[in-house]
């Protein structure tokens, strides 16, 4: 493994400035899903909005709470899920 490998345990994600930038692979841990699902969101334009240097992306935090926040929805009851 290389010594430039940044782990990124989510208390550290919600502790970082609202410009920090994370990669996939950090954000997928934050939102606990698989990369290649975030993937599949940007090749359909659904997911976070994203920075590309070449073929590096990087997540902004605020963008990431932004675009969690345009998908919560709010439930009295679970039976409200089922629509």
């Amino acid at each position: 493994m290389s010594s430039n490998v940044v782990t990124l345990m989510p208390q550290d994600f919600w502790a970082a400035d609202d410009q920090a930038l994370f990669n996939r692979k950090q954000i997928a841990g934050v939102l606990r899903c698989s990369v290649s699902w975030l993937e599949q969101l940007a090749t359909r334009g659904d997911g976070p909005l994203m920075l590309k240097f070449g073929r590096r992306v990087l997540y902004r935090k605020r963008d990431v709470l932004d675009w969690i926040a345009s998908r919560a929805k709010v439930v009295a009851h679970t039976s409200a899920l089922a629509v």
